[in-house]
């Protein structure tokens, strides 16, 4: 008997210590994401009131590649050129797009960091190559005159010194903008992409920032809240949409953007840019399709941990639902729970994507700025 209550004291030390430990990581868990929480309203609270007596004047401003004041109230141009300035974090469909608008305009892209036969362009205080991204002569030449140039920059997925550093400080290096072109990619994938990514294809790549899950997923949420906050003028377009109809997302990009207008396009040029060789390999992803490396977005919950799509609803709901992720992976866990078939899984899943596009306001909640010809 004695032996008995023993064994029992035993168990009911055992599963305290089971639960205050538990307790323990919990309020650690907590205190981790309310500590970077307030650490990113404070960055944020150093960048979103910069008054335009902050900004330096042009021909003070240094440039190739160097930073620049931010200011949020009043987009300007550069030397009178109208810079769409596409910020992107790295593997969320800005290359494709490039690609995409470089062939549908016939004009190059920039970017504002040095990139494989660019030059620097006083014009446009950016970098490019006289072909463009696409580095097809016979389709892309260069902006000249009065032109608008789309600029590339991935600020603030950056180191975490330098981001703080110049949140701190209000600068970016993204430098004046008439607009912003933001893309983006839910986090999981595209996190698997940028640590495939790295790991393939960048030299010393154990110095890259943001490969541990967690650190990429507080940048990804960091970089679309610091843009979002800003109030300039911006288009919104998610890889998934890019991914399930090429021409309709890149219409709707060269439309908000005043592009189409400007170059006076039609669809022959959309036709002719979603069919460039180039970009063909971009296409293959289909959304009801396993592909060699990866699951569809229709299936792609079943190769996620649980507890990597819970973290992140608990921890960046209004992130996500500003790009209407949050109802994408609340049917994830939805298809986990009751074990969706295949054909269920694509059906549901396919709807959830439609209607969170369709009830963005992504270009009413900031007005639109007309990019006309001088």
């Amino acid at each position: 008997m004695n032996s008995v209550v023993a064994i029992a004291l035993c168990l009911a030390a055992f599963t305290a210590g089971c639960l205050i430990t538990m307790l323990f990581r919990v309020e650690d868990t907590v205190l981790e994401h309310k500590k970077d929480s307030q650490r990113q309203n404070a960055l944020f609270q150093n960048t979103l009131f910069v008054g335009k007596e902050d900004l330096a004047p042009i021909h003070q401003q240094q440039k190739k590649g160097n930073c620049h004041f931010i200011d949020p109230k009043s987009p300007v141009t550069v030397n009178g050129i109208d810079r769409i300035v596409l910020a992107s974090i790295p593997r969320s469909g800005n290359g494709w797009m490039r690609g995409l608008l470089e062939a549908s305009t016939g004009v190059a892209t920039e970017s504002v960091f040095p990139e494989f036969n660019s030059s620097f362009h006083e014009r446009s205080d950016a970098h490019g190559a006289e072909c463009g991204w696409l580095g097809n002569c016979s389709l892309v030449h260069s902006s000249h005159g009065s032109m608008p140039v789309v600029v590339k920059t991935h600020f603030p997925f950056t180191t975490q010194k330098q981001r703080d550093e110049l949140l701190l400080n209000r600068t970016s290096d993204a430098g004046a903008m008439t607009r912003l072109l933001i893309p983006a990619r839910h986090p999981l994938e595209n996190h698997e992409a940028w640590v495939r990514y790295v790991s393939e294809k960048v030299k010393f790549a154990e110095v890259q920032p943001f490969q541990e899950f967690k650190d990429f997923v507080q940048q990804w949420a960091l970089f679309h809240d610091y843009w979002f906050s800003l109030g300039i003028p911006m288009t919104v377009y998610r890889y998934e949409d890019l991914v399930l109809d090429p021409s309709a997302t890149l219409k709707e990009v060269l439309v908000s953007t005043s592009l189409w207008d400007y170059y006076e396009l039609e669809d022959d040029n959309i036709d002719v840019a979603v069919s460039v060789p180039r970009l063909q390999a971009y296409k293959r992803k289909q959304f009801n399709a396993p592909t060699r490396r990866k699951y569809d977005l229709a299936h792609m919950y079943k190769k996620f941990p649980r507890e990597h799509i819970d973290w992140i609803l608990r921890s960046y709901p209004q992130t996500l639902q500003r790009l209407g992720y949050f109802e994408l992976y609340n049917a994830w866990l939805t298809a986990i729970d009751e074990d969706w078939s295949e054909e269920t899984a694509t059906e549901k899943l396919r709807d959830v994507m439609a209607d969170s596009r369709s009830a963005a306001n992504w270009g009413d909640a900031h007005p639109a700025v007309s990019i006309t010809k001088l």
